[in-house]
């Protein structure tokens, strides 16, 4: 059951400024709240996450191995019942600021100086949290592959974009799956040409495998931004979707390159083999991630990290395809 998330906590806001924030996803629809909330909701995290970005000491808190990347975002914070909280809290969350951080670095949960955006402060909370990318134990996806074993998961087709610059060096159509699935592990035999077309260091947890031309009647896949408190569909290695609930993301808009890794944070994770997995909007079915492993806060619940695609798609120069 995904997390119907305090939306009371972002009724008691004033409206974000407008100034260089894109506008929110026309076609999202979140049941329990009313749009005018949930957009609201989605502006404030920009501004978060932009605010956030210029702070030296978020980054000094969110150093993690350089496998690892940042994990971080702005939303619906989860706070450990046991930690003393002077910001407004609703059933047991917050608004404001999250830092994952390296538990091996990490005292215990602290608050840092507020985020002050646009004369609104925000809690920074800096909570120690290990985290388990979920790659496959024996190699990246084989979509020729009829044994059952578990190898990874791809999320879709990828294709250059038409006339684009094509960064990566895509000849043809290739898999979306997960950097660290790729790179883990040599190429399965029968791939063609057997190699990984793109990966952008582990920042982006994003690659393009080439096993063979994507089918005829696959469809181009809409990209949208992390919206949350929104319900999005996880499409695991086992078959089907599991629903769960967007609850911090990390999109800044002053800065879209490789070296900084826009992520969303669900609150539910997956097994050893869903890293690829595609994550799409309930609602309107853009495609908004791809599932890369969890996040456990020690003796809080496990969560999952996502990296968005609307920074995969820009960064590799690809369009994606069903």
């Amino acid at each position: 059951m995904p997390t119907l998330v305090p939306w009371e906590l972002v009724l008691k806001l004033g409206d974000p400024p407008r100034e260089r924030l894109p506008e929110p996803p026309s076609l999202r629809r979140i049941d329990s709240v009313e749009p005018a909330i949930w957009q609201r909701a989605h502006l404030w995290t920009r501004s978060i996450g932009d605010a956030a970005a210029q702070r030296h000491d978020v980054w000094e808190a969110a150093r993690r191995p350089v496998s690892e990347a940042p994990l971080m975002g702005a939303g619906f914070v989860r706070v450990p019942p046991a930690l003393y909280c002077p910001f407004p809290k609703a059933d047991d969350f917050i608004f404001g600021f999250c830092v994952f951080a390296d538990p091996k670095r990490a005292g215990e949960p602290a608050f840092l100086p507020p985020l002050n955006v646009a004369d609104e402060y925000f809690p920074l909370l800096v909570l120690p949290a290990g985290y388990t990318p979920h790659m496959p134990p024996l190699g990246p996806p084989d979509p020729t592959d009829s044994t059952g074993i578990v190898r990874g998961t791809a999320a879709c087709w990828a294709r250059a974009k038409p006339g684009g610059p094509n960064p990566t060096g895509l000849s043809g159509d290739g898999i979306l799956t997960a950097g660290h699935v790729a790179m883990s592990v040599s190429a399965v035999p029968g791939m063609t040409p057997g190699a990984v077309h793109a990966v952008a260091g582990f920042a982006i947890d994003a690659a393009v495998l080439a096993p063979e031309t994507a089918p005829s009647q696959a469809l181009k896949l809409a990209i949208g931004p992390s919206v949350v408190g929104a319900s999005v569909d996880v499409y695991t290695q086992s078959g089907g979707f599991t629903s769960a609930t967007v609850l911090l993301d990390f999109q800044p808009t002053g800065y879209f390159g490789k070296n900084c890794p826009h992520r969303a944070i669900i609150d539910l994770g997956f097994a050893p083999g869903d890293s690829g997995s595609l994550v799409r909007d309930s609602q309107a079915g853009d495609g908004i991630g791809i599932y890369i492993g969890d996040v456990h806060p020690p003796g809080g619940p496990v969560q999952g990290a996502c990296q968005l695609l609307e920074q995969v798609t820009a960064e590799f120069g690809i369009d994606l395809f069903l």
